[in-house]
């Protein structure tokens, strides 16, 4: 969360003047300088939401796909295939099987 001082203010180790944005602060350190009165939140645009989302939404697909690509490699080591097209779960449900029959 970004935050504008509204007075000098003090916030890990920095000073930051009346006016300046305070960046990537965490929510209880925003609320805790927004209640003292020396920062106000700062409001994002539709514009800057709608990047924001699309940000994390991208990050959340490379994610689950980086995951999907160990979950494959360790199919694989076990001598396992599946469908390219085998979403996240079902290949964790392969791999949770795969374990169990290599255990017994």
């Amino acid at each position: 969360m970004d935050l504008k001082a509204q007075a000098k203010v003090k916030h890990d180790g920095k000073w930051y003047d009346a006016g300046s944005t305070i960046s990537n602060v965490n929510q209880d350190e925003a609320e805790r300088l927004v209640k003292m009165g020396a920062a106000v939140e700062i409001e994002e645009t539709e514009a800057e939401k709608k990047v924001r989302l699309q940000a994390e939404a991208e990050a959340k697909e490379k994610a689950e796909e980086e995951e999907k690509e160990a979950v494959r490699a360790e199919l694989e080591s076990l001598g396992v295939s599946a469908h390219p097209n085998t979403g996240l779960e079902k290949l964790k449900e392969k791999l949770e099987e795969a374990k169990a029959a290599q255990e017994e």
